[in-house]
């Protein structure tokens, strides 16, 4: 319970015997955690507590027994009322709904809309998805464009973990018969789909592992797309898993392989297509019937392809138009991913990161993290108390295997970190975007009056430049650092030009200066125009990286900055009380 002189919230039920977590029981969690907070902090005015106290006085008991057959109300009433009451109490318990918001008047969330953020970072995520065509190296192409090489890619595919909602065993079967059996390409399409669409996905990344020339594979990586789109134009309307799979890999052409469930995600045709597929597939349905906990390795594919669907759909929504995406939650009904044992106990944590990485997803669907953050603005107890940080922690709730330790900044990290940085990169874009909507939106439009790149200045942008920038790639890994820079970068240049604060400012100022260092670094590492873009942008700004000073020292002076805002504001907390 949340006590009025501290804070504990509910939680969510432990996993229990490696068993899939429920969507259902989740859902129910969810709702009830953020309707319990709220019950707990209503002190907005007397007539609230008036009605808390008087909802808790007139509380029944009851109890309800399931069994195939008959269903059993145990309960002690002896009005109508009461009856209502505990009827009502089910179908919450059932069913529940998001609170329903007191005096929302007091809340100032211009609307609970970001427009003019999304309309600042959109077309700068859309340079990272423009292709242009390589040079033609038909000669040099001929040498890498093989059987060996084609295998390679399958084989880097399944290696690196990329293949997780795949059925692998008949992927390998089918890449043996179609390089080794004369016209088994034309005969099996579909598979040949798939075949190319997973090499045009991981050509590069191949190239790297093998030290090819990347020129190259940039090349083949159209050759690849181009058969491909070729195969699917007799297959668009073939209800088959293969098909949706090949279509949703396609749709992240020209990106690769760090993007197949990245919040980046940017709408496109393939994309629609695939999701509209695979609901009419009834991907969406897997768990709607109760199963055997202990069901086949084919359902789970399915249902981690499934998940990559929805959160892929709502992502290429919410940074195009701010929706939620075509899917309704409550139309869904499939539970969380899980890995199998014992085939994948070395990607036991890759598996449990997608599962994570899905719940944060379906609870932004929910807009619980904006309504976390709104209960708490309501009341000034539920802001001394912290509720909004206890409640985005709960509703992380982050497993032991990826909790970090943020509050270091002389901490480093290994490869072995990778899925716990990438689940708390999520974090903080879901924090951004759940607080975003409460800034005064004066904010967002003086940026774009003074921006000389908002959306009503179109972004130009050098073709020739871009084509070289693809081909300077040296090396690749597997952490794309532009779409955070992107939100990040606008969101200190905005607060920065708008914020009377001079310790705020500051932060700005060396986290800009933080950024730019990045940036450099990552245009020898990444193809993608948009971080030349980004550092043309803080170009302009006036943003000039100290090259002298260590990042250590700039983490170091945010760090200390912050720890004094901190202080500061919990002085003034017990001031006030």
């Amino acid at each position: 319970m949340i006590a009025p002189e501290g804070l504990s919230t509910l939680s969510f039920s432990n996993k229990e015997n490696n068993r899939t977590v429920l969507l259902d029981q989740f859902l129910k969690e969810a709702l009830l955690i953020l309707k319990h907070a709220d019950i707990s902090f209503c002190d907005n005015s007397i007539q609230d507590e008036a009605v808390v106290k008087t909802e808790q006085e007139d509380a029944v008991t009851w109890k309800l027994k399931l069994t195939p057959t008959m269903m059993t109300l145990e309960t002690r009433i002896v009005t109508i009322s009461e009856l209502e009451k505990v009827l009502e109490a089910i179908r919450t318990n059932v069913k529940p709904e998001p609170p329903k918001f007191r005096d929302k008047k007091r809340v100032n969330s211009d609307g609970f809309d970001i427009t003019y953020f999304r309309q600042l970072i959109e077309p700068v995520l859309k340079l990272s998805t423009v292709a242009s065509i390589p040079p033609r190296q038909d000669q040099l192409s001929q040498q890498y464009n093989s059987m060996q090489l084609i295998r390679h890619c399958v084989q880097n595919f399944i290696d690196c973990g990329y293949s997780f909602f795949i059925d692998v065993p008949s992927l390998i079967a089918n890449t043996d018969m179609i390089l080794s059996q004369p016209g088994a390409a034309k005969k099996y399409k579909i598979e040949t789909l798939l075949i190319l669409s997973i090499c045009t996905l991981m050509i590069r990344h191949t190239t790297i592992h093998h030290r090819g020339n990347l020129n190259i594979s940039n090349s083949l990586m159209h050759t690849y797309y181009s058969q491909a789109r070729q195969l699917l134009q007799d297959l668009f309307d073939v209800h088959d898993i293969l098909v949706v799979q090949s279509m949703f890999i396609l749709s992240l052409f020209p990106q690769d392989h760090l993007h197949l469930f990245s919040p980046s995600r940017i709408k496109s045709p393939l994309l629609s297509i695939a999701i509209r597929m695979g609901l009419a597939m009834d991907l969406h349905l897997l768990d709607e019937q109760q199963h055997d906990f202990n069901e086949c390795e084919k359902k789970e594919k399915l249902r981690r392809f499934a998940w990559m669907l929805l959160c892929s759909d709502y992502y290429s929504n919410w940074n195009a138009t701010g929706n939620h995406g075509f899917i309704l939650v409550e139309d869904w009904h499939v539970d969380f991913p899980q890995p199998i044992f014992p085939e994948e106990n070395n990607m036991i944590k890759k598996i449990e990161f997608f599962s994570q990485y899905c719940r944060i997803t379906v609870i932004r669907k929910l807009e619980l993290f904006k309504s976390a953050y709104m209960i708490s603005l309501q009341s000034t107890k539920a802001l001394k108390a912290g509720l909004d940080s206890q409640l985005f922690k709960t509703y992380f709730n982050t497993p032991d295997m990826f909790k970090l330790n943020l509050d270091n900044p002389t901490q480093t990290y290994s490869k072995n970190d990778l899925e716990a940085l990438l689940l708390h990169e999520l974090y903080c874009h879901t924090q951004l975007f759940a607080q975003l909507p409460f800034l005064p939106s004066k904010y967002f439009q003086d940026f774009l009056l003074q921006d000389p790149s908002s959306p009503s200045h179109p972004i130009s942008y050098d073709q020739q430049q871009q084509q070289q920038q693809r081909e300077t790639i040296n090396m690749t890994t597997d952490l794309d650092p532009v779409y955070g820079a992107i939100i990040t970068i606008h969101l200190y240049l905005i607060i920065e030009k708008a914020c009377p604060y001079n310790e705020i400012r500051s932060i700005c100022q060396i986290n800009l200066m933080r950024s730019y260092r990045i940036l450099r670094q990552a245009s020898s590492i990444y193809a993608d125009p948009a971080i030349q873009y980004s550092e043309r942008m803080l170009m302009r700004h006036n943003v000039i990286s100290e090259e002298d000073t260590p990042i250590c020292t700039l983490n170091k002076r945010a760090y200390e900055i912050i720890r004094s805002l901190q202080t500061k504001s919990s002085f003034v907390k017990e001031e006030e009380e």
